[in-house]
This record gives C-alpha cells, sequence and structure tokens, in this order.
C-alpha cells in the first residue's frame, strides 16, 4: 500500500457554511467580500455551468446531465512517484474528498480509480492509438452510466518538479470527480491552466461541494441542475461570506 487508508466523514465544510447562511451576511460582510474576491452568485453559477456541462477540448464530450461518483473509491497507483508527491497526493485527497462526502480507500487490485505514472519515453494506450510522453502534463478518462461514474484512470506524465506533478494531480483528481473542464473565467482557480495551485480556492470548493449536494442528483439535466445549483450556491455563498468576514478581521 502506498499510501494509508483514507476515511472520509462527511461534509464537514460545507456544515459550517450551511450554519453560517442561515444568519444571512450583511452589507459589510458584502463589502469585505468583494474586497477578497469573493464571486457574486450568478459568477459562481455561470462557473459552474462552464466547468460541469462545458468543454475546452470539443463539443462532443460535452456533458449532458450530472455526473459524480456515488460509490466508495478504490485507489491503486502505478508506476514510480517520488515520496513527495505520494505524500502530495495522499493530501490532496485528504483535502478534497471531505467536499464531496466521497470515502477511499487504497487496494491492490479491483481498483475503480487509478492514477499511472508515466516516465518520459513512456507509452499511454488510448484503445487501438498510443502516445508516447515527451513531457509534462495530466490527463484522466471517465466512464460513467445514468450519470454515475464508476471506473477513472488518471494519466500522469512523470516528468518535470514535484511541485507541477503535485499541482497536476490535484486539478486531475478534482476534475475526474465529475468537475471536467477547463476555464480561466474564474480565477485563481485549479480549473485554470493559468493558474499552478496546491490546494483549491474557496470558489473552487464551492463548485465541487454543489456538484455533490444531495439535492444534485447523477443524470439530472442541465437546466434543472443550474436551478438546483442556484439555491445551493446560494447558501453556501452566503457562509463563505460570514466565514470570510470571520476570518480576515471584524
Amino acid at each position: 500500500m502506498i499510501f494509508s487508508k483514507i476515511n472520509v466523514i462527511g461534509p464537514l465544510f460545507l456544515g459550517l457554511f450551511l450554519v453560517l447562511s442561515a444568519a444571512g451576511p450583511s452589507q459589510a460582510a458584502e463589502k469585505k467580500a468583494k474586497a477578497f474576491n469573493v464571486p457574486p452568485v450568478d459568477a459562481l453559477v455561470d462557473y459552474f455551468e462552464e466547468i460541469v456541462f462545458g468543454s475546452d477540448v470539443d463539443p462532443k464530450y460535452k456533458l449532458k446531465v450530472i455526473t459524480k461518483w456515488t460509490e466508495k473509491l478504490k485507489i491503486s497507483v502505478r508506476g514510480k512517484p517520488s515520496k513527495a508527491v505520494i505524500a502530495a497526493l495522499q493530501k490532496h485527497i485528504q483535502a478534497v474528498l471531505p467536499l464531496a462526502g466521497i470515502g477511499a480507500k487504497t487496494v491492490k487490485k479491483d481498483a475503480n480509480l487509478q492514477i499511472t505514472f508515466i516516465p518520459k519515453g513512456g507509452k499511454i494506450n488510448l484503445g487501438k492509438k498510443s502516445i508516447t510522453v515527451t513531457g509534462p502534463g495530466c490527463s484522466f478518462f471517465s466512464q460513467s452510466k445514468e450519470g454515475k461514474i464508476y471506473l477513472t484512470q488518471i494519466i500522469v506524465n512523470n516528468i518535470g518538479g514535484d511541485d507541477q506533478i503535485s499541482h497536476c494531480l490535484l486539478e486531475e483528481f478534482t476534475q475526474s470527480l465529475g468537475l471536467p473542464n477547463d476555464s480561466d473565467n474564474l480565477r485563481p482557480s485549479v480549473f485554470s491552466e493559468k493558474d499552478k495551485l496546491q490546494t483549491l480556492t474557496l470558489p473552487d470548493k464551492i463548485l465541487l461541494s454543489t456538484l455533490y449536494h444531495p439535492r444534485m442528483m447523477p443524470g439530472m439535466k442541465r437546466k434543472q441542475a443550474l436551478l438546483v445549483a442556484r439555491d445551493i450556491i446560494g447558501d453556501y455563498r452566503k457562509g463563505m461570506v460570514l466565514m470570510v468576514q470571520s476570518i480576515k478581521g471584524r
């Protein structure tokens, strides 16, 4: 086993948001939120739509329904990542999964999420085609049915510094949970190719937690999902604004 078993109790981060949001933010809190670049609800909903239902690769890859994991992740790692990269991977998994309320464990076989590190000059097999690794980068491929993801493979080009690979892992792991698109429209963000982050931003956390809210059902169509997302994001943002007010000073 490459890293320890990961247990997720539930979306505690979101629970705090909901408790805070019950009172609603004051005008002073909203002003402070603007100063700290907390996006308005409309911007967050638009970003959710773009990340969940968009595709910067090809329109044919756009998701038509909400697609997410509904079962515990069984993770296996192949290849020869450095100890620093393994530590970063464990940190990312333990930081990201509580936002979705998903449990995870590492396995040696029968994985439903496989992370493969490919060395320079190695080949990635994609059906009848293969790609030779020549530079840094990551990608993922998922299979789903009726909006439920049941199998994912994350490919990591094991080239470059540990920090670069760590960022790549955070981005692809987060996207593989059902947030597949890239965008530069709300920065900084793990979904922007221009930002090389090691942690999710508050808007990133809201997007992931919105996707995994109990009201956001797998297979839900775009129009209905965006209506539901607006309600959820509105509540989460209130909590986030009050949290910023609390953390940054009264």
